[in-house]
């Protein structure tokens, strides 16, 4: 009872409505009993197998006994009167193959959260602050000086700024991006959004003439910031600049993350929205006078050593998307654990192949005396 209670517990507090309501205390509990869960439902079945088993065998014995079968009315005859030999073979049996499986669902589940959370991270082979522009350039400009580097085979500069509300625990992080080059430059999978990333860009160009006329900047949000803040597709908002100028959006689209946009942090709330920079600089332009440089860059390289280490020689400050998976797969913490269910599995099968040849010895010797006894009785 104890056992399904700590497994429905696991399961209610995994639920998202819930797990925003409790602190990081709980949620580190959470994540506890998240590894231990398995086990629990190991041990559940275990339990319930082991009040079965001796009802299984009497049934099977009867069904048996049916056929009129010696060697295995036999068989269940013995097993039903000592359960205990064979019951530990088929418990030993299940504990190597639920330990496997769950070892092999556990590391194919890491190498792609590893994957995964760098994607996501990075949002391209390499990205990061771009170098210093003071001669203003545009984003045209920088792109083709970024493409220049052996190694870069596409580049897109943008614009990246973290906006923090007035009273509220609530930032909002402004993706502006090169909509011309950053669908075929960004890393973008389906657990984003729906739609392709190609497909997202274009309602932002098509709306980039109209940036100017109806000081208004296209912007596509994240579900965080949709929800928090009530918005739909058509809906308009206004959000003030880094300097305090403030810039009207209206929503044209919506996706589920925008990569290096997290949700959430303890008590305070993340929404990103993601525009296109040529319609956002035009916009701040006309409201304060002044000019908006990009200050982010996002870049995609080819993957051989030699290309990798020419673009970490000239951009040593950027985030490597490679270089970031490899560390976390060395991770001594991943490396441990992984580790110790290695042992438990090599443990649990030495002692099934020790119980399994003990057990067949056993079973060889109570043979040897049945056929015995019936050599007695029958001459």
């Amino acid at each position: 009872m104890l056992l399904c209670l700590g497994y429905v517990g696991y399961f209610y507090l995994s639920q998202p409505a819930i797990a925003q309501q409790f602190d990081t205390g709980l949620l580190a509990i959470r994540g506890l009993m998240a590894l231990v869960a398995p086990f629990l439902a190991s041990m559940i079945f275990f339990t319930l197998f082991l009040r079965l088993y001796p009802l299984c065998l009497r049934l099977g014995s009867r069904l048996a006994a049916r056929k009129r079968t010696a060697p295995a009315v036999l068989a269940f005859a013995q097993m039903e009167r000592a359960p205990r030999p064979a019951s530990r073979m088929v418990l030993l049996l299940a504990l190597v193959i639920s330990t496997t499986m769950f070892i092999l669902a556990y590391t194919a589940t890491q190498q792609q959260r590893t994957v995964d959370s760098a994607n996501f991270a990075v949002g391209a082979d390499f990205s990061g602050p771009s170098a210093p522009n003071p001669h203003h350039l545009s984003v045209a400009q920088q792109a083709a000086t970024y493409r220049a580097t052996p190694g870069v085979t596409s580049a897109s500069p943008g614009y990246v700024a973290s906006i923090q509300a007035e009273g509220a625990n609530t930032t909002t992080n402004i993706v502006a991006v090169d909509t011309d080059t950053y669908a075929s430059t960004a890393l973008w999978t389906s657990q984003y959004s729906d739609q392709s990333l190609s497909s997202l860009m274009s309602p932002l160009v098509s709306h980039r003439s109209e940036a100017t006329s109806n000081d208004t900047v296209s912007a596509i949000v994240d579900d965080n910031m949709a929800r928090t803040q009530g918005l739909s597709v058509g809906s308009s908002f206004v959000l003030p600049t880094v300097d305090g100028y403030n810039i009207r959006f209206v929503v044209v689209g919506q996706v589920h993350a925008i990569p290096g946009v997290y949700d959430s942090s303890y008590r305070f709330s993340t929404v990103g929205l993601l525009c296109d920079y040529q319609s956002y600089a035009a916009v701040y332009t006309k409201n304060s006078g002044n000019t908006v440089d990009a200050n982010f860059v996002w870049l995609k390289t080819a993957s051989d050593a030699a290309s990798l280490n020419n673009v970490h020689h000239a951009y040593s400050s950027l985030q490597d998307r490679r270089a970031l998976i490899t560390a976390e797969e060395g991770n001594p913490l991943y490396v441990n654990v992984t580790g110790v269910l290695d042992l438990g599995i090599e443990r649990a099968q030495s002692v099934a192949r020790s119980e399994r040849g003990r057990e067949c010895g056993s079973a060889a010797d109570a043979q040897r005396r049945v056929f015995r006894a019936l050599r007695q009785t029958y001459g």
